[in-house]
């Protein structure tokens, strides 16, 4: 974790002291590869790296556009943890993914864990469902030891170990930015809004669940 973001959280438990936790939210998809010395595995790249394009057909080889809605419930993209993680020169040093927002707790906690709102978005989970796909991850040829079980949001993740930052307490406010702003709105609010990336759409003319 980069001295400017430990500095930014430092200052704030200075200005608000009686601050108790610290949560991560981010925008699904992407994530961070561990080796087993729990080193990052390639450069950080995000999921508008082009390496996603060049991906797609092995992907599609494997399990087609309409299969994979039906078994994660996400639209299928180039975008998707799932097809990011197809990368065979990579794949051989993995031990661990992380996707971001467990990344950072992890940074800020020492404990890894696999927050349920995030890794819905990642293509690689049952839809619906606190579990992975172990279908999606047989069918792609990656190992189901690189993840852990899902961990419900909204739960403590541990005490913080970062320097300055000891007076807080890490948890899962909603690791998924949609998910985050649900959590924070007053119980008695009312719906919130799920931004532009709300849509109804079909893969086929046939297809049950436009």
């Amino acid at each position: 974790m980069g001295p400017g973001t430990v500095e930014g959280r430092q200052k704030a438990v200075q200005e608000y002291p009686d601050a108790q936790s610290v949560s991560v939210d981010t925008w699904g998809v992407d994530f961070v590869a561990l080796d087993s010395d729990d080193h990052p595995v390639g450069p950080p790249r995000a999921y508008r790296d082009e390496r996603t394009a060049r991906t797609l057909e092995q992907f599609r080889q494997r399990i087609d556009d309409e299969e994979f809605f039906h078994l994660t419930g996400i639209a299928p993209a180039t975008i998707n943890t799932a097809n990011q993680l197809e990368e065979p020169e990579l794949a051989e040093h993995i031990d661990t993914v992380l996707l971001l927002p467990d990344y950072f707790a992890w940074k800020l906690s020492g404990v890894k864990g696999w927050s349920r709102s995030i890794c819905s978005s990642s293509g690689l989970c049952e839809p619906g469902s606190p579990r992975w796909s172990d279908t999606v991850f047989s069918r792609l040829g990656l190992p189901r030891s690189w993840v852990g079980d899902l961990n419900d949001d909204l739960t403590t993740v541990g005490p913080c170990t970062v320097e300055g930052l000891e007076s807080l307490t890490v948890v899962r406010g909603g690791a998924h930015d949609k998910a985050s702003k649900r959590t924070s709105c007053p119980a008695d609010h009312g719906p919130c809004s799920a931004a532009c990336w709300t849509a109804r759409c079909s893969l086929t003319q046939h297809s049950n669940w436009a």
